[in-house]
């Protein structure tokens, strides 16, 4: 008797094992979306990237006009 009341019951430890498994069931729920948006995130630099290599490009093809220029006139 006297052990039975200093020991918690298995009611007690299915119901903490039962909160643990909803916290690790979050955490990866959230895992997840992190993944996500990470993805997301490496898309969208991504494209600024290939839109700064577009850029970099059309400049490029602006000096070599100059440079053009530049031989015609010398």
């Amino acid at each position: 008797m006297l052990v039975a009341g200093i020991l918690p019951n298995t009611r007690y430890f299915d119901s903490r094992f039962d909160l643990l498994q909803v916290q690790i069931d979050e955490l990866r729920r959230n895992q997840d979306v992190i993944k996500e948006n990470i993805g997301e995130f490496k898309h969208d630099v991504d494209r600024g990237f290939n839109e700064v290599d577009r850029r970099f490009e059309q400049v490029d093809k602006r000096f070599e006009q100059v440079d053009k220029r530049f031989d015609q006139v010398d």
